[in-house]
């Protein structure tokens, strides 16, 4: 594991590299207390298999400078598109995201359809109205409104998508509709193959419940594996 940073306009974003080849694997983290470390029982599984994944934590968040009332997810956006050029890009993409970032890795498949491999775990989508608004009361106003998620711009360039597409959701999730999930999977009609595997009682944070079920926990990494292999 090697820790670095890089620069992004005004910010200093600290990253991580998981994984002894240079990468071929993007992992973006949620909202919220969410950080790269989070996803660290997955990567570090990844590297047993041979696989290396880049991480970051966006701004606002972590060991990273900013702050969460000045991100938005245009900003985020531009900082994932950054940590894109850390990817070893003479071989396939896959893109982890979870939460919030579901939502920005379908935004990168307006400029990056070439991307193999998509793996969301409980993912986001939000109404295009939300897509420069700072995260403060006005962003929670938008996104709060009934089914706003379903006025996006995103499902469009996920309808082109020829790649695989993996989506790991919680059984008992509050936060996310499993109607925007549906939607999600019901779009994905050109990928070459697509699956959503739901963790039993688990809510939206499922990592806890999915790392308990450790059959279910290597199935889900198996998977990954075989994709990106």
């Amino acid at each position: 594991m090697i820790k670095t940073k890089f620069q992004v306009g005004d910010e200093t974003l600290s990253a991580l590299r998981v994984g002894s080849d240079k990468p071929t694997i993007l992992y973006l983290h949620g909202a919220g207390q969410s950080n790269k470390e989070r996803g660290l029982p997955i990567m570090e599984k990844l590297a047993d298999a041979g696989l290396s994944t880049f991480c970051f934590d966006f701004s606002g968040h972590g060991e990273s400078t900013g702050e969460m009332k000045n991100s938005s997810l245009k900003k985020r956006l531009v900082e994932a598109e950054a940590a894109l050029t850390y990817l070893d890009n003479e071989k396939p993409t896959t893109i982890i995201g979870s939460s919030m970032a579901g939502h920005i890795v379908l935004e990168l498949l307006k400029n990056h359809p070439d991307i193999k491999n998509i793996i969301l775990f409980y993912p986001a989508i939000y109404s295009a109205n939300a897509f420069a608004v700072p995260f403060t009361d006005e962003f929670s106003a938008i996104i709060r409104e009934p089914k706003s998620w379903a006025d996006n711009d995103v499902i469009g360039p996920l309808q082109k998508f020829t790649g695989n597409l993996l989506i790991i959701i919680g059984e008992n999730d509050q936060v996310i509709p499993i109607e925007a999930i549906e939607m999600i999977y019901s779009n994905a009609t050109s990928a070459a193959s697509r699956e959503i595997v739901t963790v039993p009682e688990a809510e939206h944070l499922l990592l806890p419940k999915l790392l308990q079920n450790k059959e279910l926990f290597n199935e889900v990494i198996t998977k990954i594996v075989g994709l990106v292999s």
